[in-house]
């Protein structure tokens, strides 16, 4: 028996193991479930966001009928179409008859008509799904501390299965947005919690593992894999929502309940219950009822202290206020490129299968060298986060100057090369986003921190389907916006960011009292004025 000073779950886990077989099987579980996710989240890429070349018979002026080319590949991109030996504009389809997509599948844009006038709806679906995703990560938090982790994360599993799947049958396309936004709401669920569970029973090498957040990435092989295989968007729907089916009944009966949780709620017996079969699968002893009451003071008292503390703490303080902003903002440009490069992978030369698995590989191999890079001592977190995020601006800027100088008319391949590139330099920067809301922020605020994070992440998935809607404008505008928002963040965290990498965590909270400065009538008399702060 481990000896006891103040009770504490880590004692807990000394006795059960913390790298046992039991803890990897969580992870794949927890992997599984993110995959889940990324087959959500990527399936806009195949089925909801490219408007494809297609052509139509129109009616012109003096009865004339005329072939009308029009789309991705056309001379005029976006809300106009091109028309062979003449310069009339068709948009919208009013004259429009025969209409027929030059492409090998099928998606919702082919299904509905999403072309033109209309196109926006396809763009507007991207915001929607992640739009949902922000409102599932909202409310997951309080449902797992209401009902438990594995309630929830098993429930919300189930729901993306049914409404993924269910798209498959949706008759119209309010319909469709319907369960399609129904459905990211439990996705979101799933990205927001999914972690936490693994790793409140796993060790140290086990939570670098869980917080390399590979499920996203394996989400996206699958999916590139299955679109490839299954052309029609609505059979796609169904492998989508059922690939992991299969799992989901040997999750139902071997992924426990976090035994933290059931502590703090007093239900010793059923964290008694999910410690004596991870134990058993480990081959090791089972901790005793008398620890676990002990950890339950501990672990009551420890929240009692964290209700202290709300998002408003995060700004109190000069020095917590720009964290807080800047951790916000880097968050935010970031997932404005992600998610604007990822809508845009559709239409990129190459293929939209092939770019899908280049960027994923990348992204795999860049997120993997920043565990090294961003432990080097004269780089660290700051300088690699510059230096990653610099690295995708020099790309970004690149492919602007390209736009610009109309090279990349004969040549996409060069496009569509530097946003791969730009797609796998960001991934090295999230890892030091994740690191600076752990390491600037003492223990009771990083929760919170991490939390308006991913709130900041949600509202740049959100707006960037519109920035790449500018580029029907011009096609340079987008990446004039997205690499701006990307170099003000390089500068802002080189300036005001302090170095993270080998220094202790912060241990003093913000002030309790907001203090503002009030002019006296002599020199030295600055009145500080303490405004209270509801707890």
């Amino acid at each position: 028996m481990v000896a006891r000073g103040k009770a504490k779950f880590e004692d807990v886990l000394d006795i059960i193991g913390h790298n046992g077989c039991m803890q990897w099987i969580i992870v794949l579980f927890s992997i599984a479930q993110e995959s889940s996710v990324g087959l959500v989240i990527y399936f806009l890429v195949f089925a909801e966001s490219k408007t494809p070349s297609w052509t139509c018979d129109a009616v012109l002026s003096g009865n004339v009928t005329t072939t009308v080319l029009g789309g991705g590949n056309s001379s005029i991109n976006g809300f106009s179409g091109y028309l062979l030996n003449s310069t009339q504009d068709v948009c919208p389809l009013t004259s429009c008859s025969n209409i027929t997509y030059d492409v090998g599948y099928t998606s919702i844009v082919t299904e509905w008509g999403l072309i033109c006038d209309k196109q926006y709806f396809a763009k507007m679906t991207v915001s929607l799904v992640l739009l949902g995703m922000g409102l599932g990560t909202i409310v997951a938090g309080q449902l797992a501390d209401m009902f438990g982790r594995r309630k929830v994360i098993l429930g919300s599993w189930a729901l993306v299965m049914i409404f993924h799947s269910s798209l498959g049958f949706m008759p119209s396309y309010p319909i469709y947005i319907i369960f399609r936004i129904l459905g990211a709401m439990a996705a979101g669920s799933i990205a927001s919690i999914s972690c936490v569970l693994p790793s409140e029973y796993v060790g140290p090498k086990g939570r670098v593992v869980v917080s390399l957040r590979m499920g996203w990435r394996v989400g996206a092989y699958v999916i590139t894999g299955l679109a490839f295989g299954i052309r029609e968007w609505r059979h796609l729907a169904f492998a989508c929502g059922l690939f992991f089916l299969p799992l989901f009944p040997v999750a139902c009966f071997l992924m426990p309940e976090s035994a933290r949780w059931s502590i703090q709620k007093g239900r010793f017996e059923e964290a008694m219950y999910w410690l004596k079969m991870i134990a058993r699968f480990n081959r090791k002893p089972c901790p005793d009822m008398e620890l676990l009451q002990e950890i339950a003071g501990a672990e009551n008292k420890e929240k009692q202290e964290l209700r202290r503390y709300t998002y408003i703490d995060l700004f109190k303080g000069k020095e917590y206020a720009l964290r807080t902003f800047l951790l916000t903002f880097s968050w935010f440009s970031l997932s404005l490129n992600e998610y604007g490069l990822v809508t845009m992978t559709s239409s990129l030369t190459g293929g939209v299968y092939t770019n899908m698995a280049l960027m994923t590989t990348f992204n795999l191999f860049v997120r993997s060298s920043a565990m090294i890079v961003l432990n080097i001592k004269w780089i660290g977190r700051k300088r690699g986060f510059a230096l990653y995020t610099s690295f995708a601006v020099l790309c970004t800027v690149t492919v602007m100057i390209l736009e610009l100088t109309g090279y990349t008319k004969n040549n996409q391949m060069a496009k569509t090369w530097l946003v791969i590139a730009t797609f796998g330099g960001m991934s090295g920067a999230w890892s030091s986003c994740f690191l600076f809301a752990q390491e600037l922020y003492p223990s009771l605020l990083r929760g919170l921190a991490t939390s308006i994070g991913n709130i900041a992440i949600r509202i740049g998935g959100v707006i960037a389907p519109q920035i790449v809607l500018l580029g029907d404008v011009h096609p340079s505008l987008t990446f004039i916006i997205l690499g701006s928002f990307n170099a003000v963040s390089v500068i802002l965290v080189l300036l005001f960011i302090p170095e993270t990498l080998k220094t202790p965590l912060p241990e003093d909270l913000p002030p309790k009292k907001w203090k503002r400065k009030v002019a006296g009538s002599a020199s030295e008399n600055e009145e500080m004025i303490d405004k209270e702060m509801a707890d």
